[in-house]
């Protein structure tokens, strides 16, 4: 009888062992559910800060190669101005002026 009730304390504290074993399997199998829907909303939100980062990039290059064309524009528009109004020019620009009122004159 005595190996009988040493079997059978035995059995239980496997049943015991058993138990706590379980236990902890499961609390590690929802930790790392937990861990992995974590990761998942990480990666997620990762994604869309990458979106937003590459939308501003895409926004902030099309400003800027807008303004470069303005620039450009208006560069060229003070070549145009430049070159029409220079000194060396205005005595031939009052020339043809004055020729075109005589023309204007005459016609009328």
């Amino acid at each position: 009888q005595t190996e009988a009730y040493q079997l059978e304390g035995i059995h239980k504290e496997k049943e015991e062992l058993y138990r706590k074993l379980q236990f902890q399997c499961e609390e590690s199998e929802q930790d790392s559910a937990r861990q992995l829907k974590q990761n998942k909303k990480s990666d997620e939100l990762l994604e869309q800060y990458r979106c937003e980062i590459q939308e501003f990039k895409l926004k902030h290059r099309k400003q800027r190669m807008r303004f470069e064309n303005q620039l450009h524009q208006l560069i060229e528009q003070h070549k145009n101005l430049h070159s029409v109004f220079t000194p060396e020019r205005l005595p031939d620009e009052i020339g043809s002026a004055e020729n075109t009122k005589s023309q204007l004159l005459s016609a009328g």
